[in-house]
């Protein structure tokens, strides 16, 4: 997931477009590659329909809502999270910690 190249545009009738790709290691042979060219147009986009048609032009595939979603990448990182990529989550020490007033930064671990 952290190897991915991802860009998402919001056009105004809504919904989402969505374009990701994955990257290759810095330094790694790689026989293609992945992220094409025309994907810095994106940052060149003057406005949000611009960068919309840029990315379906790329390959971005369009999602009517938000749950439509369900790639690897972290669209809904917001969400509370139960499970893991793999497996369930641990709960640790930290997770359900009081919080107490104090008069220094320090951080309480």
């Amino acid at each position: 997931m952290e190897r991915r190249w991802i860009s998402v545009g919001w056009p105004a009738d809504g919904g989402l477009w969505v374009a990701e790709f994955d990257q290759p290691m810095w330094g790694a042979r790689q026989e293609e590659i992945i992220v094409p060219d025309e994907a810095s147009r994106v940052m060149l986009a003057r406005s949000m329909q611009e960068k919309c048609d840029i990315l379906k032009s790329i390959g971005a595939k369009f999602y009517a809502k938000l749950d439509e979603y369900d790639e690897p990448s972290c669209l809904k990182a917001w969400k509370t999270k139960t499970t893991g990529e793999v497996d369930p989550l641990e709960e640790t020490q930290y997770h359900k910690k009081e919080s107490t007033p104090r008069s220094s930064p320090i951080l309480d671990f």
